[in-house]
C-alpha cells in the first residue's frame, strides 16, 4: 500500500512556501478563517508557539481543511500542545480523517486537552510533550 506522507522537512518547506507566497507577513487578525492558506498556517503556528489552549477548537476545525499542509500543521500543533493525535493522519482518506476528528471533538469537552503540553515552540520544532488524555484508541481489525 503506497503511503502519502510528507517528510517533516518537506512539509516544513511547503508550509514556509505557502506562508510566504503572498510576499507579506500574514496578520494574526486574519487567522483561522482566512481564505489564504498562509494566514491559516500563521494562526496555527502562533497558537502552537503560545501554547494557546483557547485555540484548540480552531485547531481541531483545521484538521478538516482541504489543504494537506494546513491539516499537517494543525495535527502537529495539537500533538505538541496535548501529546495526543487520536489516530489522525493528515494524508488518510476523508472518511478515516473524519473518524479521528470526531474523536478529537468528543475528547475536547471532557477537558484536559491542552492543559499540560510542554512542546518547545512552533510546529515541528518542539519535543517533550505530555500525554494529558486517558482515551484509548479503538481496536482496528
Amino acid at each position: 500500500m503506497a503511503q502519502r506522507r510528507l517528510s517533516l522537512a518537506g512539509a516544513g518547506v511547503l508550509a514556509g512556501a505557502a506562508a510566504l507566497g503572498g510576499c507579506s507577513t500574514p496578520s494574526a487578525d486574519e487567522g483561522f478563517e482566512s481564505a489564504a492558506p498562509g494566514a491559516r498556517l500563521y494562526a496555527i503556528n502562533e497558537a502552537a508557539r503560545k501554547k494557546d489552549a483557547g485555540k484548540i477548537p480552531e485547531l481541531i476545525r483545521s484538521l478538516d481543511s482541504d489543504d494537506p499542509v494546513v491539516r499537517w500543521t494543525a495535527i502537529h500543533a495539537l500533538k505538541d500542545m496535548t501529546g495526543e493525535d487520536y489516530g489522525y493522519d493528515f494524508a488518510a482518506p476523508w472518511a478515516e480523517r473524519q473518524r479521528a476528528i470526531e474523536r478529537w471533538r468528543a475528547a475536547y469537552p471532557r477537558g484536559g486537552i491542552g492543559q499540560s503540553g510542554r512542546g518547545s515552540g512552533p510546529v515541528g520544532v518542539g519535543a517533550g510533550v505530555v500525554d494529558t488524555m486517558d482515551a484509548k484508541e479503538p481496536r482496528r481489525a
